[in-house]
C-alpha cells in the first residue's frame, strides 16, 4: 500500500462524516426556512466534490449503516474543489435566499438595505408597503447547530 492509498483509507471515514453533516444541516435549514410556496425550501440541497467517494450530483451514496443518500441534481449544483479538497456545501440556487437569510431594506444586516419604504405588487393584484424583511439565517443556524460536530471530524 502506497501513502497516496493509505491517505485515502484515513480519509473517506471523514470525508463520510462530511456528507452526513452536510445532510443534517440541511434538514435543519428546511426546519427553519420559512414557507409561502415551498419554493426556498425545496431549493436546499447538500452536494459535495472531489472525493474517492466517486459519488457526483444525483447519484447514491452509503453512509454506512444501511443509510443512503442521494446528491441533489439542481439546488447548490457540484461544488468545483482544487487538488486535494474535498468540500461539501450546503445552500440553495433561488434568487431570494439571500435575501430571506440576510433580510432586507432597514432589516438588512450591515445596514447595507434599502432605507426608504417601497411598494411591491401580491399576486393578487395588491399591492403592499415595507420598510424590508427581517433576517431568517434558517441556513447560519443550521450551520451553528452542527458547529461542534464539525469541529470534531477529525478526532478519534
Amino acid at each position: 500500500m502506497d501513502i497516496e492509498e493509505a491517505m485515502g483509507k484515513l480519509m473517506l471515514p471523514i470525508q463520510q462524516k462530511m456528507v452526513a453533516i452536510g445532510f443534517l444541516i440541511e434538514a435543519e435549514a428546511k426546519r427553519n426556512c420559512p414557507v409561502n410556496l415551498g419554493r426556498l425550501r425545496a431549493s436546499i440541497t447538500t452536494n459535495w466534490s472531489r472525493s474517492e467517494l466517486g459519488t457526483r450530483s444525483g447519484e447514491t451514496f452509503s453512509l454506512g449503516s444501511g443509510i443512503k443518500v442521494t446528491a441533489s441534481r439542481d439546488g447548490v449544483g457540484e461544488p468545483k474543489a482544487k487538488d486535494n479538497e474535498f468540500i461539501v456545501v450546503v445552500g440553495n440556487n433561488v434568487e431570494y435566499g439571500a435575501y430571506v437569510e440576510l433580510g432586507t431594506g432597514i432589516y438588512a444586516e450591515g445596514g447595507g438595505g434599502r432605507q426608504t419604504p417601497w411598494v411591491y405588487p401580491t399576486q393578487d393584484g395588491k399591492f403592499v408597503w415595507t420598510n424590508g424583511m427581517r433576517p431568517v439565517a434558517y441556513l447560519r443556524r443550521a450551520f451553528e447547530k452542527y458547529r461542534s460536530k464539525i469541529m470534531n471530524l477529525g478526532k478519534v
